[in-house]
């Protein structure tokens, strides 16, 4: 491009035409100009001074004279201590985050326990108080055995001693039906040895993919429970100056067809060790009516509330 650029200048000075050459004042203005009026760039070498690296005879341009390229227009950009800068805040940022996340997802798994088991309770609250049958499902929900370790087992007060006695159902035969699991929590308390019953159980609510049992994220509890004869009034205050046989009466026929059922969670259930946390929620209501005792199996009682029957425990 450089040795193109030359000899269009050369042809040009030959012709006698310099275009973008401007004469000085006073010069002519027809003809070839004089060599001392044009630039030092594209005089003709016979002017050309002894030592300039130029020939005499031949026009040519200086190397320092050649058009230059454009220069690219600078733009703005960050520096490295800027990077730094932000690269340090990021970093100081993500670690609050991550000092905060094990915070929070405990929350999130404590409330996600808490909105299992109040679905849980109401749920085995109207199944017992109503003396549900129809619960075949319930089944599928409750523990597994492994070893010597049982998913149902009844708890008393030993009466000589105080200690608490601790019997496993261990046939299955007597809980393999969910209307025989009701007929099992729904046992009542016939006299003053704190007898419950106690269950494991998965959750019944919940995403599906914790149904599976053999899952290692499968949200277990151990549910107690406690059928209770109604006994909270004074029949001396309460019933007023009646025949004390009558409030007798009253008072029995009230604690054999009013029962108080409390329900008893404790979570979270390891299905390894068989260790509950320390989350606990209790659910408690009145049932009234009849509770009957059914003869499911020969080895084992089972009860059932009858909410429409009320029989009198000494009957005209």
């Amino acid at each position: 491009m450089r040795k193109s650029l030359n000899r269009s200048i050369v042809e040009s000075l030959n012709r006698g035409d310099s275009p973008g050459v401007r004469p000085s004042p006073g010069a002519a203005t027809s003809g070839c100009p004089n060599a001392s009026d044009l630039p030092r760039a594209i005089r003709p070498l016979d002017d050309a001074a002894p030592g300039d690296g130029r020939t005499p005879g031949k026009a040519t341009l200086s190397r320092s004279h050649t058009p230059a390229l454009p220069r690219p227009t600078p733009r703005s950009a960050f520096t490295m201590v800027e990077i730094a800068l932000c690269i340090a805040i990021i970093g100081f940022a993500l670690v609050a985050i991550i000092g905060v996340l094990p915070t929070a997802m405990r929350v999130q798994q404590d409330n996600r326990g808490d909105t299992i088991i109040d679905q849980e309770g109401n749920y085995f609250l109207e199944a017992i108080r109503n003396g549900a049958r129809g619960l075949d499902d319930l089944t599928n929900y409750l523990g597994l055995i492994s070893g010597t370790h049982f998913p149902i087992r009844t708890v008393s007060r030993n009466s000589s001693d105080g200690s608490f006695v601790t019997n496993f159902l261990m046939d299955p035969k007597y809980f393999n039906t969910g209307e025989k699991l009701i007929g099992i929590l729904s046992a009542p308390r016939t006299n003053n040895d704190d007898f419950r019953v106690e269950a494991e159980f998965r959750a019944i609510s919940g995403a599906a993919v914790e149904k599976d049992p053999n899952s290692p994220i499968s949200f277990a509890y151990l549910l107690t429970s406690e059928i209770v004869p109604f006994s909270s009034f004074d029949a001396a205050s309460v019933f007023g100056p009646v025949d004390p046989n009558s409030v007798q009466n009253l008072a029995n026929n009230l604690r054999y067809n009013l029962y108080e059922v409390r329900l008893t969670f404790r979570w979270p259930l390891s299905p390894v060790t068989g260790a509950v946390g320390n989350n606990k929620k209790v659910f408690r209501t009145l049932a009234s009516g009849n509770l009957a005792r059914a003869q499911l199996d020969n080895d084992w009682p089972y009860f059932f509330f009858q909410p429409a029957n009320f029989v009198p425990l000494n009957p005209p």
